[in-house]
């Protein structure tokens, strides 16, 4: 009997740290998906108000920014590109050796009328 309780022990001392890696993955994986949808939304909003007149490119660009977004924008007769980038930090030692430096980024079309 005490050799199947001290099997279990080793087997669980072996497999926890995979365990504890795909949980710390699984967070950062959901943060990037909240990060992205955050992102999105805030571009959107800002997008509402550009295009209500209720505030320029420049105040737009320097809202953006200020919350470490970056903004490049691209213009043509017919329309405007919006490029938005947010470079995301990870929790885990593991996803940041894997994927460090990892920016999320958006495009936005608006319409010139």
């Amino acid at each position: 009997m005490l050799n199947k309780n001290a099997q279990a022990l080793i087997e669980f001392v072996l497999l926890l740290p995979v365990i504890i890696i795909l949980i710390f993955s699984g967070i950062d994986i959901f943060n990037l998906i909240i990060k992205k949808n955050n992102l999105s939304t805030r571009v959107n909003d800002e997008i509402v108000l550009l295009e209500s007149k209720k505030e320029t490119f420049i105040e737009f660009e320097k809202r953006l920014e200020s919350e470490n977004i970056d903004i490049t924008f691209k213009t043509n007769d017919d329309y405007i590109i919006i490029k938005a980038e947010k470079e995301v930090k990870w929790i885990s030692p593991i996803t940041e050796s894997i994927l460090s430096n990892f920016t999320i980024s958006l495009e936005r079309v608006i319409p010139l009328e």
